[in-house]
């Protein structure tokens, strides 16, 4: 039995809700979760309570012939993971915008906007790192120079070659900050004579100051 004190897991030690052993065989028993957002249905429903999905045995073919790892969040109805082929052509026919939130191996399965995700903005028409126009031939975006990215189906499939495991995101990201720390380094106008200086002020200027104070006090005690 739930060993936790939430309200559920106490009324099911007393046998009652969702967790409770005789509802669970009674509903389990008869019940199979939703292919589209996994909620359970009845095993003769043949559309899904829940998000409205058509549970043919047709529309479950078709669902398998275009799986794959992209995942699209919708508000009416959860979308079945599919081919980048097909999230394209979803994409053309103007199913998908750049506010579609998605998920794939572009954007190391975690949710984000289409119109950000390596690899897929540049079919909406934008640069996934800056929003710029780009065109879907393009490899790289002409503003701000970012590799628009080139994806597959391949398990762990980014957006750029040569196997690296980090999110193109965060390269971005950590890229533009290195950028920032060093357009704030102030460049040097003369030599570099650090070794000399005490502050910002140059020791000779020190020692002449003194010097100065020195001589003054000299001239007023004679």
């Amino acid at each position: 039995m739930p060993p936790g004190n939430s309200a559920v897991e106490v009324a099911a030690r007393g046998g009652f809700g969702p967790l409770s052993p005789l509802v669970s065989q009674a509903w389990h028993g008869n019940a199979r979760p939703c292919v589209s957002c996994g909620q359970l249905v009845r095993r003769n429903a043949v559309t899904c309570g829940s998000c409205g999905e058509d549970l043919s045995d047709v529309m479950i073919e078709k669902m398998r012939a275009h799986a794959g790892p992209w995942y699209v969040l919708e508000h009416v109805r959860p979308f079945p993971g599919v081919t980048f082929e097909r999230l394209v052509r979803q994409i053309r026919r103007g199913v998908l915008t750049r506010t579609t939130i998605l998920r794939g191996p572009a954007t190391d399965h975690q949710w984000q906007f289409a119109g950000e995700t390596p690899g897929v903005s540049k079919y909406l028409g934008v640069c996934w790192n800056c929003q710029a126009s780009v065109s879907e031939a393009q490899a790289a975006c002409p503003l701000c120079r970012t590799d628009l990215g080139v994806l597959n189906d391949l398990p762990g499939a980014g957006a750029r070659s040569g196997g690296s495991s980090r999110s193109p995101v965060a390269e971005s990201a950590a890229l533009r900050e290195l950028a920032a720390v060093a357009s704030s380094v102030p460049e040097r106008t003369e030599p570099e004579d650090d070794y000399t200086r005490i502050g910002a002020l140059k020791v000779w200027w020190i020692i002449a100051a003194m010097l100065i104070v020195v001589m003054g006090v000299l001239f007023a005690v004679v």
